[in-house]
């Protein structure tokens, strides 16, 4: 697998259905670029819907950026429609970085709209 610098991918192992996979919790490969920057993003939703999105529906998008501050790289959780993810229980249970340097990786905030 090639990991472009810069990006944040959330990974999960492999489940039969839908909702087994929601029972799975998740690992964040981070691979910083020179800066020492990455982002990503992850959606979420139930399997079931249709339409992609919707207001009110049963999702979430779970953005992910990061900046270099001293020898850490701080990763911030921007949660949209937060309230499915929430309930669904999902955990970022690992975190790896990929780069050249060696950093400090820290999640240092959770905010949810």
């Amino acid at each position: 697998m090639h990991v472009h610098e810069g990006n944040i991918l959330a990974m999960q192992g492999e489940a039969y259905t839908t909702e087994l996979a929601h029972k799975i919790a998740f690992h964040l490969l981070v691979a910083v670029n020179n800066s020492g920057n990455a982002n990503g993003e992850v959606f979420l939703d139930d399997g079931e819907e249709l339409e992609m999105g919707k207001d009110g529906g049963n999702w979430s998008l779970v953005k992910f950026p990061s900046k270099l501050l001293g020898d850490e790289v701080k990763i911030k959780s921007e949660v949209v429609n937060g309230k499915f993810a929430v309930g669904q229980k999902w955990i970022i249970e690992k975190m790896s970085q990929y780069s050249l340097d060696v950093w400090t990786l820290s999640l240092i905030s959770i905010t949810a709209t």
